[in-house]
């Protein structure tokens, strides 16, 4: 049969070698013959192309691309000759798998549309019928939602009745968005979508017993994902009989069909069954692609998974390695479709015992994600490189298992390398982009951080007033974001053409190793979704989300330790979370330490779970370095004990990062010698309008910096904090002694968000001494953006919070939160100070931190800082910023400076109460540079 189709392909080719110099004829002749004969090479090529074999679509190509110079030469570079000529190469390219290339020309094909004299609406819905297909192809779901709206727009546009042409287009918009929602497991709307293009098929689209099958068959598709493999195997079967009624044996359809009939079969068991569909597909791949085609990918993949539930190991990973190999071949840049094949080869390879196979696949698969990474990360917003990294994520789950397990180097290398590089990967990029961005003196790109710095300011104004929930307030935020996100996707793709760069070559635990300073640890935590790799593929295989740690030491020594379930260990820090909150309370109301034995148990369990099994690392060590995960970022080390009376603290510093990594950056600090403080805001412009408290209240209510309680964190007024007025003034005494340093003193009014926004500079020190605030919670939909729900409290906010006037559009509103942070130009900032409560607070997020005030002056470019990770009593907060100053300045390194400041607090309400309660010395932490 292959040498049938062999010799056929050589038979069209020659005859095709002949139109090239009839077409340089064509070139002399009028337009109207020209257009004709023109047409008469594109209905060859049609042929071709269907044909599907790559040796008669690299003729097909040959032809189109001698047509394209001579259509150009002839008609123009906006002649719609052209456009069809760039639709049919986008077709052939598509078909050799080729998606990158077929999204290319697909746009110019588009553009010349979009140009020409009346437009055509249903060329240009096939165009992004191409576009659509090929990001599904590549698992490119990002780039296919946008254009997926895109098309919807047009054709929610179009006049009542369809023509034909465009209810084909609708029927294929809702195929293919139904396929994008299965992927993204909103399973319901697909088949919704699924659904309503069977409903608008009529007996007159040509087209339809095509669609019939294909959206039946998806419907049981999307019921197959979800375990639902009787109906999957009723709909696929009915996809099928439809497919042969209309004599479509090469229907890609059926190959797919036939895949998805095999993975039902297999996990129900009927393995024998599951071979038989597996061998159809792959027969039928080679007919509808060839040999050397990316779309054998998945036939290849179906059969090696059945071989491997049938114990026929080698033979499995001889199919899973033919489907690397075809992508591979297809293209020198790596795809999604190559890392899906990657993927699923080294995971066969960790099933079936060898690892020397899994270290190289995943060590390829790692370095095509991080490549893949680095371009898309060149022309997307910041939500979509943050979608981008959950749906491809850097850290790969079944290699932190297998090295668990496998005590091999090999792996173990793998697995620690890929952590040290991939966690924090998007918050990395985003500061790096906004580094080259800021440093560039262009003036487009000035002008686009301008209007983005604008559009923030607006969307925080927005969500906290009073309006926040009302239609045409959401309404607006969503224009907004859409701003936003046109201004960030303009900004990557001018500063990729910068000195920006996603390059992570020299990271590894060498390079990280060599930065650790002597007596010092890093510890490297990373949450996980444990897999039995003996299951893989064998049925339910998860065992749920697990805490690791990997251990390293300054000579390279590094270890992997299991830390347990994960929902235990969140559950007892969301507990300790509580019990800190209380015991600020009960001080509050008692001004005295008290005994909190419920502190000791949940501390010594956190400690057993944390510390304990690393504590063979501590040995004569001074420093350690925490990279954390999950909930743990909530957790300040230093305030763990295991006996209830010495704290860790007393024994160790202790410096946050988001990884390893974060050793390696350079540490050029800013060369301004501004220095600005803020403290004791006037937060509400009519003091009349304050409650008034008696003695006794006031003694509570102004003795804590912040505000978290639920179920509106912003729902009440914020008091004035007497002791920060006091902090602001002894810390810029302290700084003025320095002559290298200048200091900007802002309270009461003057202690505005406007005056950071404006500064000209980033200041070298920047100290916020205030009201923090953190909502676990969003409030509404307008606060589902995690960087609305932390932030700072400036002069003005109650006016905002209480709605005691309206704002004007044109006025800072005195809230100044994150998401408005991350807009602030602190390039080379060697220090903030976040001397509030909750300020190391915000929304998890496995592997990229804390969204909130952490990652959004990290994001704006900050080196390091001095955060809360518990509410903080206003006057111990204001003795120990006083302390932390004077012993930096007086030449110790910052992570000392406070540790030094902690003790001694902690060491006078030891010997004054009898103990120190952590609340007064143990809420802040550094994060970043310790020097």
């Amino acid at each position: 049969m292959y040498r049938v189709v062999f010799i056929l392909s050589i038979v069209i080719l020659a005859i095709c070698m002949s139109f090239p110099s009839t077409l340089v004829n064509a070139a002399r002749v009028s337009d109207d013959s020209f257009r004709i004969e023109i047409g008469q090479i594109f209905e060859r090529c049609k042929g071709l192309i269907a044909y599907r074999s790559m040796c008669t679509c690299d003729s097909a190509l040959a032809l189109l691309d001698s047509s394209a110079v001579l259509i150009r030469n002839h008609l123009g570079d906006e002649d719609t000759l052209l456009a069809e000529a760039y639709h049919w190469m986008s077709l052939c390219l598509h078909s050799q798998g080729k998606y990158d290339s077929a999204a290319i020309v697909t746009r110019k094909m588009i553009d010349i549309w979009k140009t020409a004299p009346g437009g055509n609406h249903v060329q240009i819905l096939k165009g992004f019928d191409v576009l659509v297909e090929g990001g599904l192809r590549k698992n490119d779901l990002i780039r296919c939602e946008q254009t997926s709206e895109q098309r919807f727009e047009i054709l929610d546009g179009l006049p009542e009745p369809l023509s034909t042409a465009e209810l084909k287009q609708l029927v294929d918009a809702l195929n293919d968005r139904g396929r994008l929602r299965v992927q993204q497991s909103r399973f319901d709307e697909a088949i919704e979508d699924f659904n309503r293009g069977l409903d608008l098929i009529t007996d007159d689209l040509k087209e339809g017993p095509e669609l019939r099958a294909s959206l039946t068959g998806n419907i049981g598709w999307t019921y197959g994902i979800q375990g639902k493999f009787a109906e999957a195997e009723d709909y696929i079967t009915k996809a099928l009989e439809q497919v042969r009624v209309v004599h479509h044996p090469k229907f890609q359809h059926v190959m797919q069909s036939f895949s998805y009939l095999s993975d039902f079969a297999r996990k129900q068991g009927k393995l024998s069954q599951a071979n038989v569909y597996a061998d159809s597909a792959l027969a039928l791949s080679f007919d509808i692609y060839g040999f050397s085609h990316p779309g054998l990918t998945n036939a290849y993949q179906t059969k090696a998974i059945v071989l491997l539930d049938m114990d026929s190991t080698e033979s499995a990973l001889e199919y899973a390695g033919l489907a690397v190999e075809v992508n591979r071949e297809a293209g020198d840049r790596p795809t999604n479709r190559l890392m899906g094949s990657l993927k699923t080869a080294g995971d066969i390879a960790l099933a079936t015992g060898r690892f020397d196979l899994a270290d190289s696949s995943f060590s390829e698969l790692l370095s095509a994600r991080r490549s893949l990474l680095k371009t898309v990360f060149g022309y997307t917003s910041e939500s979509e490189k943050l979608a981008y990294i959950s749906q491809y994520p850097p850290i790969i789950s079944t290699v932190l298992g297998a090295a668990l397990e496998n005590p091999g180097p090999d792996m173990r290398k793998v697995a620690i390398d890929m952590v040290l590089k991939g966690k924090g990967m998007a918050i990395d990029a985003l500061a790096s982009e906004r580094a080259a961005a800021m440093c560039s003196y262009d003036p487009t790109i000035d002008s686009l951080i301008h209007e983005h710095k604008i559009i923030c300011t607006e969307i925080a104004r927005l969500a906290l007033s009073g309006r926040s929930g009302e239609e045409d307030v959401l309404m607006k935020l969503d224009d907004l974001y859409s701003e936003k996100d046109r201004l960030e996707i303009d900004l990557s793709v001018l500063c990729s053409n910068l000195d920006f760069k996603l390059d992570d070559i020299s990271v590894s635990s060498s390079s990280v190793a060599s930065k650790l300073p002597e007596n010092s640890v890093l510890w490297e935590f990373v949450k996980y979704h444990k897999i039995d790799l003996a299951r893989l593929y064998r049925g339910n295989a998860s065992l749920g989300e697990f805490y690791m740690a990997i251990t390293l030491s300054p000579d390279e020594n590094y270890d992997f330790i299991d830390l347990g379930v994960a929902s235990l260990i969140d559950s007892l820090i969301e507990e300790y979370h509580s019990i800190m909150s209380v015991a600020l309370k009960k001080h509050l109301e008692s001004q005295a330490d008290a005994s909190d034995d419920q502190l000791s148990e949940v501390s010594a369990e956190l400690y057993n779970r944390l510390v304990a099994p690393l504590e063979n690392t501590l040995n004569g060590i001074d420093e350690v370095y925490i990279a954390a995960d999950g909930a743990i970022n909530l957790i300040p080390f230093e305030t763990l004990t295991n006996d209830g009376e010495r704290y860790l603290i007393e024994d160790h510093r202790f410096v946050y990062l988001t990884s390893g990594r974060d050793l390696l950056k350079e540490k050029s600090g800013s060369e301004s010698r501004d220095v600005i403080v803020m403290a004791d805001p006037d937060y509400l412009a009519d003091p009349a309008a304050f409650p008034v408290f008696t003695a006794a209240e006031a003694s509570r209510v102004f003795a804590s910096r912040g505000n978290r309680e639920p179920p509106e964190c912003l729902g009440s007024l914020f008091s004035p904090l007497p002791m920060t007025r006091r902090e602001g003034q002894s810390i810029t005494h302290l700084l003025e002694q320095t002559d290298t340093i200048k200091v900007f003193y802002y309270d009461s009014g003057e202690a505005r968000e406007g005056i950071l926004k404006d500064h000209q500079r980033a200041p070298r020190i920047l100290h916020l001494a205030t009201h923090g605030y953190f909502c676990e919670q969003a409030q509404n939909k307008s606060m589902s953006n995690p960087l609305l729900r932390s932030g700072l409290l400036l002069a003005g906010a109650n006016r905002t919070i209480g709605q005691l006037e309206k704002v004007r559009s044109d006025a800072e509103d005195g809230v100044l939160t994150a998401l408005e942070v991350s807009g602030l130009n602190l390039i080379g900032t060697d220090l903030v100070v976040l001397s509030a409560c909750q300020t190391g607070m915000g929304e998890v997020q496995n592997g990229e931190g804390v969204f909130g005030l952490r990652r959004a002056f990290q994001h704006a470019g900050a080196r390091s800082l001095i955060m809360s990770m518990l509410d903080v009593p206003d006057e111990a907060t204001s003795t120990l910023m006083e302390r932390f100053y004077a012993n930096w300045l007086s030449g110790k390194s910052k992570s000392t400076a406070l540790r030094d400041a902690s003790l001694s607090i902690l060491s006078e309400r030891r010997k004054r109460e009898g103990e120190a309660h952590p609340i007064f010395w143990g809420g802040f932490v550094l994060v970043g540079d310790p020097e």
